[in-house]
């Protein structure tokens, strides 16, 4: 179930790409006021290994990365980077930011709780919702991207289809 936060954020995923943009860096000078920004790679590597741990996310992210735990850790060191953009992620870090947030199928119901509570349990409740907020903002940043994308290309099929008729 999403939080209230959440649900803001995602209410608004459909607006111009760019808005994300300025909603994650007021989001990362909000972050850099509680948390050493320069150490999301030690961050990175704790949850990383958490991950590792857990039996079900383990099998999982060992196999959409084909088995390289490496490129699990940097794509969470660019998903926790509260300086980083949907842009700068791989491939991997999507579909991580995905399991992350989208709550789809076993897997989502599984890793957003346990993520979330990892978080909390490490950080502190306010710096955790503050990588929390930053995680499901970078998801929206996809999930619009994704939706104007999607219309761009049925736009184009559309007018396609008028010239041929």
């Amino acid at each position: 179930m999403l939080m209230e936060a959440d649900r803001t954020i995602l209410e608004h995923a459909a607006p111009v790409p760019g808005y994300w943009t300025e909603v994650r860096l007021r989001l990362a000078r909000e972050l850099a006021g509680s948390f050493d920004v320069s150490s999301p790679r030690e961050l990175a590597a704790f949850v990383a290994m958490s991950f590792r741990n857990h039996g079900h996310l383990g099998n999982v992210l060992t196999h959409i990365s084909a088995g390289n735990w490496k490129r699990v850790e940097e794509a969470l060191c660019a998903i926790l980077d509260p300086y980083a953009n949907s842009g700068s992620l791989t491939p991997l870090a999507c579909n991580i930011v995905e399991l992350m947030c989208a709550e789809g199928g076993v897997t989502g119901r599984i890793l957003k709780p346990y993520y979330q509570r990892l978080l909390n349990d490490a950080l502190g409740e306010g710096v955790a919702r503050c990588v929390i907020n930053n995680v499901t903002a970078l998801f929206a940043e996809i999930e619009a991207k994704a939706y104007h994308s999607v219309r761009g290309r049925l736009a184009t099929a559309g007018q396609s289809n008028e010239k041929t008729s």
